[in-house]
């Protein structure tokens, strides 16, 4: 579950690798158009649903969902990583394991929520405000910057990399799954609501 800089988007689109099998499509309930990339064995319409209702908006039109062997995988997502998101320029992709188990949904709500985090800049960077602050402030991510228990990307490990404690609260506003950073407890009524307010919002002021 590893997110690619954003200032590397238009190198990862370079280096996409082969479609994994056929084009296939859904709609959410909205109509919007949802693109996976399968092998014929890969059943996507439990995956279609997740994504229906997961909180999002027209961004999904711009994510292609990709299942992928395991050679594939370790190729597009690094040799630890069971899934990743890769930006695109005008959209992303998200890199899921052709032969996952029951817990590759929760993969995939990871997952989308860097493809959130990429189109509206609900964590951004050290170069501006991130756009989802009431999650900022009630998850503490200033003070925890300040004392050295988080930073923007990977230096001090996964698990206090800023988009990935994002990632992984958005994951538990729609499932109760497995809290994926061991040191931060999981997200409570008052942060689920900060997150769910902020994503709201940006859809909002992106339609």
């Amino acid at each position: 579950m590893r997110r690619v800089a954003f200032l590397l988007l238009v190198a990862a689109a370079a280096t996409a690798g082969p479609a994994s099998g056929a084009v296939v499509t859904r709609e959410d309930a909205a109509g919007r158009v949802i693109t996976f990339d399968v092998p014929t064995s890969v059943n996507v319409n439990p995956y279609a649903s997740v994504l229906r209702r997961a909180l999002h908006g027209d961004e999904i039109e711009t994510v292609t969902i990709r299942f992928v062997s395991r050679a594939t995988l370790t190729r597009s997502c690094g040799g630890g990583g069971v899934s990743c998101y890769r930006g695109r320029w005008r959209g992303g992709e998200i890199f899921l394991p052709a032969r996952g188990g029951s817990s590759t949904k929760y993969s995939l709500l990871h997952e989308y929520a860097h493809h959130l985090d990429a189109r509206y800049g609900l964590t951004s960077s050290r170069r501006w405000e991130p756009a989802a602050r009431r999650w900022w402030s009630a998850r503490r991510i200033e003070r925890r910057l300040r004392s050295g228990q988080v930073t923007w990307d990977y230096e001090l490990g996964w698990s206090r990399s800023i988009g990935e404690i994002f990632a992984e609260d958005y994951v538990q506003l729609h499932a109760r799954a497995r809290y994926g950073i061991p040191w931060l407890a999981r997200p409570g009524d008052a942060v689920l609501t900060a997150l769910r307010r902020d994503v709201r919002q940006a859809l909002a002021e992106a339609s």
